[in-house]
């Protein structure tokens, strides 16, 4: 409908330059100020003034009209002047709430002289207060009752859909956020994202769990879900197992944490069968590896890059080791060791010792110490 009409209007002729400045005069009447162009909508009439005038300032002339007022060009002392007039009417002088007021073209311009912080110090005026947060009393009574409202509102009571303030005071008051559902009287399973099991699903899922992952530890599956689902309905853990005839699994003790080599080997065969890398996911999926990978690194992307493979974001990241080989590289050729040479001539290595060390110091110090 758009493209018809804007054909339908591109046949139309252009306006006569009497009409034209009919037109212009009628518009600026109607306006209570010469016309500018964005407000020469209409398209015989831009048109028009295009075909006898050429442009609007020379359409406006001929009309009479005169030209708008051009915009003052901002200046130290007319931001200042400004910032003390709305001082003295009490505005609150917060980016936030010029930006609430439409003062873009206010806020534009202390940007532009160095920022609002430095343009007060200028005008004398003094720094905005905090607006006062009201804080909200907690008890039992205001948790059931924000719980019910959520319920009657339909939206989700799933632990990672609720605001965290809510849960908090859930788990704070009633030892955990299912605890206060429950006793909000709503059926956890229903109000929540949790998977409904039957009593047949979680006995397949453990008999799979454990071909998955033969030396899974007792730990480790009353932290999964089904260990979850299973206590739950069955009342006990060892009930579920025995339901599932399932002896020996999982394991009472854990085992040795595997050597540094095996961790790494253990890392690599995950990222070659393609499962994700990122930390809290291997947490979660294979919780023993993790464990083992914190053992001997700082953290799991330590680990990570220490198996020489990419991070979560598919970026490969430089372990300490490789840091300082890579500078005990260039000591050694006689290069320039200050950060701004090393910045030039080896972007990544320098981003990578900043990230590990935190300062050059702290990098140049560390390569004394290797060497």
């Amino acid at each position: 409908m758009a493209l018809e009409m804007a054909v339908r209007n591109a046949r139309l002729p252009p306006l006569s330059k009497a009409e034209t400045l009919e037109a212009l005069g009628s518009l600026a009447r109607k306006l209570g100020r010469p016309p500018q162009s964005r407000d020469v909508s209409a398209m015989q009439l831009e048109r028009g003034v295009n075909v006898h005038f050429g442009s609007l300032a020379r359409a406006r002339d001929a009309t009479g009209l005169g030209q708008p007022p051009t915009r003052r060009k901002w200046t130290e002392e007319r931001v200042i002047a400004d910032l003390r007039a709305l001082a003295k009417r009490r505005v609150h002088l917060s980016r936030t709430a010029l930006a609430a007021m439409g003062r873009h073209d206010l806020l534009n311009a202390i940007a532009d002289l160095g920022g609002i912080k430095l343009m007060r110090q200028r005008a004398g005026v003094p720094e905005p207060k905090p607006p006062k947060v009201k804080r909200t009393r907690w008890d039992d009574d205001r948790v059931i009752a924000e719980i019910l409202e959520r319920d009657e509102r339909g939206e989700s009571l799933a632990y990672t859909k609720t605001p965290a303030a809510l849960t908090y005071q859930g788990w704070k008051r009633f030892g955990s956020w299912r605890e206060a559902v429950t006793t909000a009287g709503l059926d956890y399973d229903r109000v929540t994202l949790a998977k409904r099991w039957t009593d047949a699903e979680i006995l397949r899922a453990l008999r799979a769990l454990r071909r998955e992952r033969p030396m899974m530890s007792r730990h480790d599956l009353m932290q999964h879900a089904l260990g979850q689902a299973a206590f739950h309905h069955f009342g006990d853990l060892d009930a579920a197992l025995a339901r599932a005839r399932l002896r020996g699994w999982p394991v009472w003790h854990r085992h040795s944490v595997p050597s540094r080599r095996a961790v790494l080997a253990g890392l690599r065969a995950r990222h070659a069968d393609g499962l994700p890398m990122l930390g809290t996911v291997v947490s979660e999926e294979d919780p023993a590896l993790s464990r083992a990978a914190r053992h001997y690194f700082a953290s799991f992307a330590e680990a990570v890059a220490a198996a020489r493979l990419p991070d979560a974001n598919g970026r490969r990241r430089w372990s300490t080791g490789e840091v300082l080989e890579g500078l005990a590289r260039r000591a050694a050729r006689g290069l320039p060791m200050n950060s701004l040479a090393v910045e030039k001539a080896d972007h990544r290595l320098f981003k990578a010792a900043k990230r590990r060390f935190g300062n050059w110091g702290a990098v140049l110090a560390a390569l004394r110490r290797r060497t």
